[in-house]
C-alpha cells in the first residue's frame, strides 16, 4: 500500500470561488450602498473554438440524407436533433463529421463535445467546456460547475453554439434523482435550449432520445448500411480488392460499420485470397456457436443483432494480436478495465504487470505506511534502481507505442486528438471482458488494474488535482466486483482512500462518504479495528461527518482515533498530533470552546517541536488556535497568530494557495471584531481567491460570501450584503442540500438581514450581526 496521510481538518475559512463580477471597492452614499459589476464585455472576447476528440475520419461514408435532416433540425433555434440506433453502426462517426462539418462552415460557432455514458464522464466533459470559455468558477467539479456551463450557454451575448451529448443511454441520466439531502436534479436539467444554440444527441435508447428532444420528428433512426455504403466503406479501408468475396464478407457482418473498420483492419494484415476465405469461413463459424454471447449482459443485448458481427470480427483480430504481439493483447485486456473513455496513457505503462509477481509482505508495507517511508513497495510494485530506471523506461515506451499502435491499426481502440488519451468502443470492451471472463484470466487483469491504480493515483494536495480529476471516473470500476484476495482487497482501499480525499476536498461529500466506508469496512475486515492504516479511514470518516454537520458522531469517532494512535504511535508523533487537531476543530464546532484551545495548543507545541514554526501543519494549528481564541474574545492573540499564519503561508504555499486563502478570511474576521481597519480588504481579498482557485460554488467560497454578507450587513451596506447573502443560501442548497445544518443557519442570517433593514436602529442592527457572527464562526472550517 502506498502512503497515505488523512487530512487535518482546518478551521481555517477554506472554500474557495472565482468572482468575477464583484469588484473590491464600494462606494457609500446617504446610508446605501452601490457596488460594481465587472462585465465581461470590458475582456477581450474569446475566439470560438471546439473539442471535437476525434479528426475527421478521412474513409467517412456518407449515410443517405442522415447528415441533411441532422442540419435542417439544427438550423432551427434552440433546437434538437438525436441520432438513434444500435451499437457499431456509426452514430457517434455521423456526429464527428457533423461537428466537423459545422467548425469549418461556421468559424464563429463553439463546437463542444460531451461523453454522456455516466456522470463522471458528463461532469469531466463540462469541466473541458467550462475551461475553454475561461469560465469563473471552473475548479469545480460538482453540479454547481454545470449549472455554470448551462448558464454561459443560454446567454446569446456568449456567441452561437453547437454540442453534441454522445452515448447517453441510460434513463438514470436524465431522470430526476433525489440526492442526499432530498433535492432532485438530472443531466437533463443541465442541458440549455437557447436560441443561439443546438444540440445534437446520440443514442441506442429510443425512450431516452425521445425525453430529451421532446418531439418524435427531431428523432433520426441511423439503420445498419445499405450493401452500396457497406461496400464503399469496405473499400475504402481495404489496401486491396476482394472481387466476389466483397458482398459475401458484408452479408456476414450485418453491414455494421464497426464489424466492418475491424475486419478490414484484420485483412490488410493478410496476404492471399485462400486467407481471406478463410477469414469468411471462421467469422460464420464463431456466429454460429457464439460463445461470447451466451453470458452477454442485458445492455448489450439489447444490439445483439449488430453485436454478433462485432463480437465476431473482434474475437478473430483479438486472437491474431494475442499470436503475432502477446503484449498488446495484454494492453487491450488491461485497458478494458477502465471507463472506456478517456483512457490516460500515464496509466498504461503497468499492463506487462504480472499480478502476484514479486509478491510483498502486507505487514511490511504497513510498517513501512506508518513510518512514512516513501520508498516502500507501492501497488506491488518495487522501485528500480535508479541507474537504470532511465534506460528501462525508454524500453517500456518504445514497447507501449508500438502495442497502442497495433491496437489502431486494428481499429480496437481510439486515439482522442490532442490529448494523450484512448477511448475503446463499448462493444470491444465488453467483448474483451467476456473473453477474459470465460478464459479465467479477469481476476488476473483485474489485479493489475488494481495495483496500477493503488500506484498512480497521487497523495491528494492542491497541487495534484488534475491527475484526480482524470482518475476519478476510473475508480468506480474498483468497486463494481469485490476482490479476491487480502493483496487486492488493500489495494483497493488504498486507491478509495485517497480518491475519498480528493472528493472531499471539492465538495463531493456524498461520493466521499461512499467511497471511505468501503474502505473503512476493507481495512477493519483484513486489518482490524486498531490497525493504523483502519484508523486513518476512521479519522477519514469522522471529517466527512463533521463537513455534513453530524459533529457528536464525528467527536466519537475522532476520540477513538486519537486514544489509538497515542497508544499505537506515542503522544509526539505526526499522526498523533493530526489526531489531536482534528478533535480541537470538532470540539469548537460543537461549541466546546475551552476544551478546544488546550488541545489547540498542546497540538501547536508537538507540531513546532517536530516539524518547526514554519511547517504548514504548524501553521493549520496556529489558524486553528487564532480561530478558536476569537470565539473566546481573545482578540489581541487571536490576531497576531492570524498574521503569522498569513505570512507563513504566503512564504511557504504561496497567496494562490486555498490555506493561505483561509487565513486572509480568518485575519478579516478577526480585525472586524475589533473594529480595525483592513478587515473587509481580507474579506474581499479571501472571496476573489477562493472564487479563482476553488470555484464560485465550492463550500468554503459559499462560506467566504456568507461572511462579506456579515460584514456588510453589520455596516448597514444592505445592497451588495443582500446579493452575497442570496448567493451564498442558493448555493448551499445546491451543494449541500436544503436540509444540511449550514444552508438552513444561512437562510435563517439572512432573514434576520431582511429583518435588521426593515426595523433599522443602528446599535440594535450591530448587536445582531455579532450573534450571527457567532453562529457562523461556529461552522467554519
Amino acid at each position: 500500500m502506498s502512503r497515505q496521510r488523512d487530512r487535518p481538518i482546518s478551521l481555517s475559512f477554506d472554500r474557495p470561488s472565482l468572482a468575477r463580477n464583484i469588484v473590491a471597492g464600494v462606494h457609500t452614499t446617504g446610508g446605501t450602498t452601490s457596488f460594481h459589476f465587472d462585465s465581461d464585455n470590458l475582456q477581450e472576447p474569446l475566439k470560438p473554438d471546439s473539442n471535437i476528440p476525434f479528426r475527421q475520419d478521412q474513409d467517412f461514408v456518407n449515410r443517405g440524407d442522415i447528415l441533411t435532416r441532422v442540419a435542417q433540425r439544427c438550423s432551427q433555434p434552440a433546437s434538437r436533433a438525436a441520432l438513434v440506433g444500435l451499437g457499431g453502426v456509426g452514430k457517434s462517426q455521423l456526429a464527428i463529421e457533423y461537428a466537423h462539418h459545422v467548425r469549418k462552415q461556421s468559424p464563429e460557432t463553439w463546437v463542444f463535445w460531451v461523453y454522456a455514458a455516466t456522470t463522471a464522464r458528463i461532469e469531466g466533459s463540462y469541466k473541458n467546456i467550462a475551461d475553454m470559455i475561461d469560465l469563473p468558477g471552473r475548479q469545480q467539479t460538482s453540479a454547481s460547475l454545470m449549472r455554470l456551463v448551462c448558464n454561459w450557454l443560454t446567454r446569446e451575448a456568449n456567441g452561437k453554439w453547437l454540442v453534441i451529448v454522445d452515448n447517453v443511454d441510460d434513463e438514470v441520466m436524465i431522470d430526476p434523482q433525489n440526492g442526499e439531502h432530498g433535492e432532485s436534479s438530472s443531466f437533463a436539467s443541465f442541458l440549455p435550449q437557447s436560441s443561439n444554440g443546438a444540440m445534437p444527441i446520440t443514442s441506442r435508447n429510443m425512450d431516452v432520445a425521445r425525453k430529451l428532444v421532446g418531439y418524435h420528428k427531431d428523432i433520426i433512426i441511423v439503420p445498419e448500411m445499405d450493401q452500396q455504403e457497406a461496400n464503399e466503406l469496405l473499400q475504402k479501408k481495404l489496401s486491396g480488392q476482394l472481387g466476389e468475396l466483397g458482398p459475401q464478407l458484408l452479408n456476414a457482418l450485418d453491414y455494421t460499420p464497426l464489424a466492418i473498420t475491424q475486419a478490414a483492419a484484420y485483412i490488410n494484415d493478410l496476404h492471399s485470397r485462400d486467407l481471406v476465405l478463410e477469414y469468411l469461413k471462421e467469422i460464420r463459424t464463431i456466429r454460429e456457436r457464439n460463445p461470447l454471447l451466451e453470458n452477454i449482459s442485458p445492455d448489450v443485448r439489447r444490439d445483439e443483432y449488430s453485436s454478433n458481427s462485432v463480437f465476431a470480427t473482434w474475437q478473430i483480430s483479438f486472437e491474431y494480436i494475442r499470436a503475432k504481439r502477446p503484449s498488446a493483447a495484454n494492453l487491450l485486456s488491461f485497458m478494458s478495465f477502465f471507463h472506456r473513455q478517456n483512457i490516460p496513457e500515464f496509466m498504461l505503462y503497468h499492463y506487462e504487470d504480472k499480478n502476484g509477481d514479486e509478491q510483498d509482505n502486507v505487514d511490511d508495507e504497513k510498517e513501512a505506511n506508518v513510518n512514512g517511508d516513501e520508498n516502500s513497495n507501492i501497488g506491488g510494485h518495487r522501485k528500480r534502481d535508479s541507474n537504470d530506471s532511465t534506460t528501462f523506461f525508454s524500453h517500456l515506451q518504445r514497447e507501449l507505442r508500438a502495442d497502442i499502435r497495433l491496437l489502431l491499426d486494428f481499429s480496437l481502440i481510439k486515439g482522442i486528438s490532442s490529448r494523450d488519451e484512448f477511448e475503446m468502443h463499448r462493444l470491444v470492451q465488453s467483448a474483451t471482458r467476456m473473453w477474459l471472463r470465460s478464459s479465467s484470466a479477469e481476476e488476473k487483469w483485474w489485479g493489475v488494474f488494481t495495483a496500477a491504480m493503488a500506484r498512480d493515483f497521487p497523495y491528494v494536495n492542491y497541487e495534484s488535482w488534475s491527475r484526480c480529476r482524470a482518475l476519478i471516473p476510473h475508480v468506480q470500476y474498483l468497486t463494481e466486483k469485490e476482490p479476491l484476495g487480502r493483496r487486492q482487497i488493500l489495494q483497493r482501499a488504498d486507491v478509495l482512500n485517497k480518491a475519498e480525499c480528493y472528493a472531499n476536498a471539492q465538495g463531493l461529500l456524498v461520493q466521499a462518504e461512499a467511497m471511505i466506508r468501503i474502505c473503512l469496512r476493507d481495512r477493519a475486515k483484513e486489518l482490524g479495528d486498531e490497525d493504523l492504516n483502519t484508523l486513518t479511514s476512521f479519522g477519514a470518516l469522522g471529517s466527512i461527518l463533521s463537513e455534513q454537520g453530524k459533529h457528536e458522531a464525528a467527536e466519537d469517532l475522532n476520540l477513538r482515533v486519537l486514544a489509538g494512535r497515542e497508544k499505537g504511535l506515542g503522544k509526539d508523533h505526526p499522526k498523533t498530533l493530526l489526531s489531536m487537531s482534528n478533535l480541537a476543530v470538532t470540539l469548537h464546532r460543537l461549541g466546546k470552546y475551552d476544551e478546544a484551545e488546550d488541545l489547540n495548543r498542546r497540538a501547536l507545541v508537538g507540531r513546532e517541536k517536530v516539524f518547526g514554526k514554519e511547517h504548514p501543519d504548524t501553521l493549520v494549528s496556529v489558524g486553528n488556535l487564532a480561530t478558536t481564541l476569537c470565539m473566546l474574545r481573545k482578540y489581541n492573540e487571536a490576531e497576531a497568530l492570524n498574521w503569522r499564519a498569513l505570512a507563513g503561508r504566503e512564504k511557504v504555499l504561496g497567496k494562490e494557495h486555498p490555506d493561505t486563502l483561509s487565513s486572509l478570511a480568518n485575519l478579516g474576521y478577526s480585525l472586524s471584531r475589533q473594529q480595525k481597519s483592513g478587515a473587509e480588504e481580507m474579506s474581499r481579498r479571501a472571496l476573489e481567491g477562493r472564487e479563482k482557485a476553488l470555484g464560485k460554488e465550492h463550500p468554503s467560497t459559499l462560506w467566504s460570501a456568507r461572511s462579506l454578507a456579515f460584514f456588510l450587513g453589520d455596516r448597514r451596506h444592505y445592497d451588495e450584503s443582500i446579493y452575497l447573502f442570496e448567493r451564498a443560501c442558493d448555493g448551499f442548497e445546491r451543494v449541500l442540500g436544503a436540509s444540511h445544518p449550514d444552508t438552513r443557519a444561512c437562510r435563517g442570517d439572512f432573514t434576520d438581514l431582511l429583518q435588521a433593514r426593515k426595523n433599522d436602529r443602528g446599535s440594535a442592527v450591530k448587536f445582531g450581526f455579532r450573534r450571527s457572527m457567532e453562529r457562523l464562526m461556529r461552522k467554519e472550517r
